[in-house]
C-alpha cells in the first residue's frame, strides 16, 4: 500500500484566511509610503508654524517668536535673535515660498500679519491661509 501524504482541504482553507488576514491589515499601510514631496515638507511648514506659536504662548518672558521659511529651510526664532540661534527645519530645495514667508507671533498666540501662504514646486502648489487669530486653513 502507497502511503500519500498531502494537505487536506481544511488546512488550505484555513492558510487562505490566514492569508487573507494579513493582507487585510496591511493594505492601509501603504498609502503612506507614496506621499509626495508637497505632502511632506506642507507638513513641516505646518508643524513649524504651529511650533512658533506654541513656543510664543508657552514662554515666560512674554516673547514673541517667528517663523522665516526661506528656499532650503524653515528657521523657527525669537523675535530679533541671532538666526545662529534658531531651529532650522530642512525642506527639499524644489520647493519655493510665495505670500506670507515670514510670521511672527506675540505672547498671546495671534500672528503679526494675515494672509496666505504659498508652496509652489513645478506645477504644483498648496495654500495655507492664517488669520488674524492665528488659525492656520490647508
Amino acid at each position: 500500500m502507497i502511503n500519500m501524504r498531502a494537505f487536506t482541504m481544511i488546512e488550505l482553507i484555513l492558510s487562505i484566511a490566514l492569508l487573507a488576514i494579513v493582507v487585510g491589515f496591511s493594505i492601509p499601510l501603504f498609502p503612506q509610503y507614496g506621499r509626495t514631496n508637497m505632502q511632506i515638507n506642507s507638513g513641516l511648514v505646518v508643524d513649524s508654524i504651529r511650533s512658533a506659536q506654541f513656543f510664543s504662548l508657552s514662554q515666560k518672558d512674554d516673547s514673541d517668536w517667528c517663523v522665516y521659511m526661506k528656499e532650503g529651510s524653515i528657521l523657527i526664532n525669537k523675535k530679533n535673535i541671532d538666526e545662529a540661534f534658531a531651529k532650522s527645519i530642512e525642506i527639499s530645495e524644489s520647493i519655493s515660498f510665495s505670500g506670507i514667508n515670514n510670521i511672527c507671533f506675540d505672547y498671546k498666540g495671534f500672528p503679526d500679519k494675515d494672509g496666505e501662504i504659498i508652496l509652489n514646486e513645478g506645477k504644483n502648489s498648496k495654500v495655507f491661509l492664517l488669520n488674524k487669530n492665528g488659525v492656520l486653513d490647508y
